[in-house]
């Protein structure tokens, strides 16, 4: 439910109890409105804590989700390509090879 609300972006910014300068999301309109959507549609089987136990797992990773925080530096870092999409550092290695076998 977060994540169609939300962007990865946005959560990125929350913690549960705003810690680590985040803001806190327990606090926030949205997790009461949130709270209330998932007791309502699951008939309450479930305590607040358990609830915000989830709430803060989305949250706590949801800067290494596409258009999170630190999802662009971890795949810098790594060298990794997104989808089979090299990143630049694979592209212009890729086009200087292609030139020298062009040669």
């Amino acid at each position: 439910m977060m994540r169609l609300l939300m962007t990865n972006t946005l959560m990125s910014r929350y913690s549960v109890v705003g810690q680590k300068g985040k803001l806190a999301f327990k606090d926030s309109a949205v997790c009461k409105i949130i709270l209330k959507a998932i007791k309502k549609s699951i008939k309450s089987i479930f305590k607040d804590s358990d609830i915000m136990a989830e709430i803060g797992d989305v949250l706590r990773n949801a800067p290494n989700q596409p258009s999170g925080s630190n999802y662009k530096k971890k795949r810098q870092a790594n060298g990794e390509a997104h989808r089979g999409i090299p990143n630049k550092r694979q592209r212009v290695s890729q086009t200087q090879s292609d030139s020298s076998t062009s040669l």
